[in-house]
């Protein structure tokens, strides 16, 4: 929110212009609105943050935007890496995210890909909806009021013994440290990203994961 040229303006003209069109942005805003993130969706931009801005959040955000797309754990958080892989189909994926924000723009990203979209608001909705219906895929927050994103992986994993049909579950949180990333394993889960959630990395991770089924 500035005069004259405002953050989504400028960003308009960066995104437009050939020598800086793949420059990574991250919108800092006093107001946290749908239609602000919705708006970040259009232009690409990495990640929208909330004044009063946390340094650890601000310090995480930067990381997560600024690290190199080969980072990390290979098997996990990359599973495309050194290989070219088929165009991904539309899939009927369950977003399990608390935050109505964050909802609408993961919500945003994946349906401008072709993928319907369910969302659930809490671990409790999630293992409900995981029951009645046809999934190929769950994107699940880790923290959660309710039960979290751990608990309802394991909860759904048991239930699969039953079925004999695993569906795949990728986890995101905000944490990013490698023991984080283990107990997400560990809970049943078959990859996991890091918030603000990169697009590029998510439908990477998302490919990989998919083409390996």
């Amino acid at each position: 929110m500035m005069p004259e040229i405002d953050g989504f303006k400028l960003t308009e003209i960066i995104r437009n212009d050939p020598n800086h069109s793949k420059l990574k942005i991250i919108i800092m805003s006093s107001v946290n609105q749908i239609d602000g993130c919705e708006r970040c969706a259009e232009l690409g931009v990495e990640a929208y943050l909330c004044k009063p801005l946390n340094y650890r959040d601000l310090q995480h955000t930067i990381a997560v935007t600024l690290s190199p797309s080969d980072s990390g754990t290979k098997s996990a958080s990359h599973p495309t890496e050194g290989r070219k892989l088929p165009p991904l189909k539309p899939l009927r994926i369950l977003l399990v995210e608390d935050n109505p924000v964050n909802q609408k723009l993961a919500k945003l990203i994946l349906e401008k890909k072709g993928h319907s979209v369910v969302v659930a608001n809490n671990g409790l909705d999630a293992v409900e909806k995981h029951k009645s219906e046809d999934l190929d895929l769950i994107l699940m927050d880790v923290q959660m009021p309710e039960m979290d994103g751990l608990e309802a992986t394991r909860i759904i994993r048991e239930s699969e013994q039953e079925t004999g049909k695993r569906i795949l579950i990728i986890a995101m949180t905000a944490h990013a440290f490698k023991r984080d990333e283990e107990v997400c394993l560990e809970a049943g889960m078959d990859a996991y990203v890091s918030k603000p959630i990169s697009a590029s990395h998510l439908f990477e991770t998302i490919q990989g994961l998919v083409s390996n089924s």
